[in-house]
């Protein structure tokens, strides 16, 4: 080692200008790293809890879904196994398959940092946050735009009401941080033509599907649809002028085709499902069976081919037609795919933060009295006055630079894709209704009813449009979603009107902030004069069952805050911009850097006012500790329990609490709410999530079954299968009665109607384990109970039986054969199936369907029988067997074909063949004897996926090494 080293290094590290003084490197000095520092500090002041401390961020799917998923799945790597089966949920369900679970998203190596998991979770998504940030203004910088203009676009997209509260939604938060690069790199292949693009195509696009955001992946391939569109008008427009130069070679169809973007763009979709394939593999095979595949009527061009009349159920009266025409009475996920539409109304939030009040933690939304109002996705749609104000006054579809333009089309097509549900149709009912609400004579009452019109709200939307011709988008749900284009676009259009205001000094700037200023006296006037019709409107807003009683002072306050904030930053930026126009002396180089950081400032500290309430943040204790109810089920053996949904204690209805969302933490997690179960390894039957099994829930969800001879209905009641399933324990309100219908989501409830035969009475559930069970960590605790009630009548989670009713393989979209085997096993005495001592099995080779086979014909006793589980692992179960008769070995877990059994005993070892039993569940054959009995999870396609993979992979990364180094552009100050 050189003695000088050591006086040697700070030359290496600082800059030396030819007077001798030493400065920072350039690097550290440059202007995109001054953007990275700025943007981190953005993040420190929106996350410090989570950053410094121990908290975590406490509201909706961040805190209860994806907290305790996520931390499965890190187990399962930790251990060495694939995360491949959860079996914490619905008798157990595909881990590898649900997108949700991002179990390939090379992000997930965060977790192996020494840190402990709660503080890694919160970390992993402050870093994607601030990531989603810097890509954009590192983008806008690549697209030319100066240094300000790019800070502008990363704070209106990052700190914009829709990217921020993505923090509780990770996967799209996912999509928000790498849809800009995948953005850029298309447009670039498409604009340059050159194959060094497409690699970066494909691994933007493949980190989005694999972080478990394919619909932005979706939708950021039709942006990119768009922008060749664009291009290619454009160059026929070009073309045609070109026709009469005869000097001009025409090229022939094979240089225009290996020329063409468009086929590298097809290229790289190709190498992207390469590169997604395990993924797209596994979930393939859940999805079929989802409730989102779940349809009667074709609901897009694509399904109408493969619509087959005859699974229809026969108490449905539909038309082939009616799926097109969005009926009311479509499947269940024809319902939700327009949940969280965004309502035209809500427009003016781009100018007036939190006009309409705020959700949480105290119910200060007044919007909610609107009969239209859709559920909320993003509380508050606010990007920033200034942004909003940039990006309006550079709107044009058919002026300026293709980029703009693009911008542009996609802010447009966007904005309409959100109204989801809010299209034609919907507004032809309310014209209609105002219609008889000025002309109450000019129709009868009877037809006022709009529920008959044979279409539905959403029918004529964009996003209507969208599931109907685009082929598997009918897969995907929420509108609100689309909001991310939006977002990007405007930040985009952010960075373009602020160069086209200082370069061109546009006035129009001035006058759009004129008229904001304006327009907030005149709706501050109009508010102070229809003050008392106001406060009379809104006390017909009902409780919410978490945030408690409506507050009408906090929605005045966020009202006239809304309104002051808007006025004032309007007057402090109609001062700026007036100093940008008309001063031409500001405009100078030392005097322009003051202007930019006192925009950015101002913009920075206008969307911190007006968004920063939105991160919530709880300590990681709630996470951590274990819940009571876990303790007091324990037992050795393997159990499952069942718990109402949407539950929550009276006095959350009753009382306001700005803790209150750290207190819901609490009684979800404490309480057991589905997911959160998984963090104290104890199995819960129903848990609806994001890839519910629609069988599953046909199966044990309370169902009204209408009987068209009799015009009668019957209630049917899942409770037997309840005790099959190896239910011991129910976790219920301490106060209910037996009328709560709640009862009924748990088997509790028995409304039996004379049509079904011989209904079984109600079985006794015995003594609770704990009367009431006081929460030691919330302040209310002995105002708050909990009952748990045992479950004697329960089956062990594996047991034997000695006879079989045979019946053919099942297809998954037969829904009759599947409603008929369902009744006989709740009605025994229907068909005399009794679940303890007989099983159905599909049999491939089963000469006649239906009929009983008795494999114990004796009637000698069986109770020397031996059936133990003896180890319960998530990929593997072990059972310790001793049959005195042939018999069949019933495992009430879920059913898959990839599920494998080896039998070992009597002196030898073979591979059993796991057959479905009792619809769902599975068991194997066995002859008489002592048996060691292995189930383990074996995915047989899980290596020929990865191999389809790896090639894939190799081609992006050898393109990338080779040819697909991407050039920066001149960093320096403009």
């Amino acid at each position: 080692m050189p003695r000088n080293l050591w006086r040697t290094l700070p030359a290496t590290v600082c800059q030396i200008d030819p007077c001798g003084t030493k400065r920072f490197p350039a690097c550290i000095s440059s202007p995109l790293c001054i953007i990275f520092i700025f943007y981190l500090f953005c993040c420190l002041v929106f996350h410090t809890p989570v950053i410094f401390g121990e908290y975590g961020f406490a509201y909706r799917d961040a805190a209860h879904f994806y907290y305790p998923l996520w931390q499965l799945v890190h187990e399962e790597w930790e251990a060495g196994r694939v995360p491949l089966w959860n079996p914490y949920e619905n008798g157990g369900s595909s881990l590898v398959g649900n997108p949700t679970a991002a179990v390939y998203y090379p992000g997930q190596l965060f977790f192996f940092l020494p840190l402990s998991y709660g503080k890694a979770f919160s970390l992993y998504l402050v870093l994607h946050h601030f990531w989603a940030m810097a890509s954009v203004a590192m983008l806008a910088r690549k697209w030319n735009r100066s240094l300000t203009a790019s800070a502008l676009a990363g704070l209106s997209y990052g700190l914009g009401g829709h990217v921020l509260f993505q923090v509780y939604n990770p996967i799209f938060l996912i999509g928000a941080a790498w849809l800009p690069w995948m953005l850029y790199s298309g447009e670039r292949l498409l604009t340059k033509n050159k194959v060094c693009y497409l690699p970066w195509l494909t691994l933007f696009t493949s980190l989005m599907i694999l972080g478990g955001d394919p619909q932005s992946a979706y939708l950021g391939g039709l942006c990119l649809a768009v922008f060749w569109l664009l291009i290619f008008f454009r160059d026929r427009k070009l073309n045609k002028v070109s026709l009469h130069d005869s000097k001009v070679e025409k090229p022939s169809w094979k240089k225009k085709l290996f020329n063409s973007s468009l086929l590298k763009l097809i290229g790289a979709a190709g190498l992207t499902l390469g590169c997604v394939y395990p993924q797209i593999q596994a979930t393939r095979e859940i999805s079929t069976n989802t409730t989102r595949a779940e349809t009667r009527v074709p609901r897009s061009i694509y399904e109408l081919v493969k619509f087959d009349q005859k699974s229809l159920l026969p108490e449905k009266e539909l038309d082939w037609y009616d799926g097109f025409l969005d009926h009311p009475q479509a499947s269940q996920h024809r319902r939700q795919i327009y949940l969280f539409s965004i309502g035209p109304w809500r427009l003016p939030e781009f100018i007036w933060p939190n006009l309409f009040g705020r959700p949480f933690p105290i119910h200060s939304r007044w919007l909610a009295r609107m009969p239209s109002e859709s559920e909320t996705w993003v509380p508050s749609y606010y990007l920033g006055l200034f942004p909003f104000i940039l990006g309006i006054s550079v709107f044009h579809l058919r002026r300026g630079n293709i980029l703009k333009r693009w911008a542009c089309w996609i802010l447009l097509l966007g904005s309409f894709a959100c109204l989801g549900e809010y299209g034609l149709g919907w507004l032809f009912r309310e014209l209609y209704h105002w219609i008889l609400f000025l002309w109450p004579t000019l129709l009868e009452s009877s037809q006022s009813d709009t529920s008959s019109w044979p279409i539905g709200p959403a029918f004529g939307g964009v996003y209507w449009a969208m599931t109907v011709l685009l082929p598997l988008f009918v897969q995907f749900r929420f509108p609100a979603k689309c909001f991310l284009l939006v977002a990007w676009a405007f930040a985009f259009l952010t960075a373009w009107g602020w160069d086209s205001l200082t370069r061109q000094q546009r006035k129009s700037t001035f006058y759009i902030l004129g008229t904001i200023c304006f327009l907030s006296i005149v709706v501050a006037s109009v508010f102070w004069f229809s003050f008392n019709h106001w406060k009379n409107w809104i006390e017909a807003i009902h409780p919410n069952l978490l945030y408690g009683p409506f507050q009408q002072d906090a929605a005045l306050a966020d009202l006239s805050w809304s309104l002051c904030q808007t006025f004032l930053l309007s007057l402090c930026l109609l001062m700026i911009v007036s100093l940008v126009i008309y001063q031409n002396t500001f405009l100078r180089y030392k005097k322009q850097k003051w202007i930019s950081a006192l925009v950015v400032g101002i913009c920075f500290l206008d969307l911190t006012l007006a968004n920063h309430w939105m991160i919530q943040v709880a300590p990681l204790k709630c996470w951590e500790t274990t819940s009571q109810l876990s303790d007091a089920m324990q037992t050795e053996k393997p159990f499952r329990f069942m718990r109402p949904p949407n539950w929550f204690p009276p006095q959350f209805t009753q009382t306001s609490s700005p803790k209150r969302i750290q207190e819901g933490l609490d009684w979800d997690r404490q309480s057991l709410l589905p997911k959160y179960n998984q963090l104290d390894s104890v199995e819960v039957l129903q848990s609806v999530g994001t890839f519910s099994d629609r069988e599953f829930q046909e199966l044990f969800i309370l169902t009204r079954q209408t009987n068209a001879e009799s015009n009668s209905s019957t209630y049917l009641q899942p409770r037997r299968l309840l005790d099959a399933w190896n239910v011991h324990y129910f976790i219920v309100p301490g106060n209910w009665s037996e009328e709560d219908p709640l009862r009924s989501t748990v088997g509790l409830r028995h409304d039996w109607r004379s049509q079904v035969p011989s209904a079984d009475e109600k079985t006794p559930l015995g003594s609770p384990t704990a009367e009431v069970i006081p929460w030691q960590t919330l302040e209310k605790a002995k105002l708050w109970g909990v009952q748990i009630l045992e479950n004697p009548s329960a089956f062990e989670r594996a047991w034997l039986v000695h006879e079989t009713v045979s019946i053919p393989p099942r297809d998954p979209q037969d829904r009759k054969t599947f409603r008929k085997w369902s009744l006989a096993m709740r009605f025994p005495a229907q068909d005399g199936i009794d679940l303890q001592r007989t099983a159905l099995v599909e049999e491939i080779d089963n000469p006649q369907p239906g009929t009983s086979r008795k494999l114990n014909p004796s009637n000698t006793s069986v109770k020397q029988e031996v059936c133990k589980v003896v180890d319960y692992q998530p990929q593997e179960v072990v059972i310790e067997v001793d049959l005195q008769k042939p018999g069949v070995l019933v495992l009430s877990d879920r059913y898959n074909p990839h599920w494998q059994a080896e039998v070992e005993g009597e002196g030898k070892r073979w591979s059993a063949t796991v057959k479905r039993c009792n619809l769902l569940m599975k068991g194997i054959r066995l002859p008489v004897g002592k048996y060691h009995v292995r189930f383990y999870y074996g995915w047989t396609g899980f290596w020929k996926g990865w191999a389809i993979a790896g090639v894939s992979w190799l081609v992006v990364i050898g393109l990338i090494l080779v040819r697909g180094r991407l050039r920066w552009p001149s960093l320096r100050h403009r």
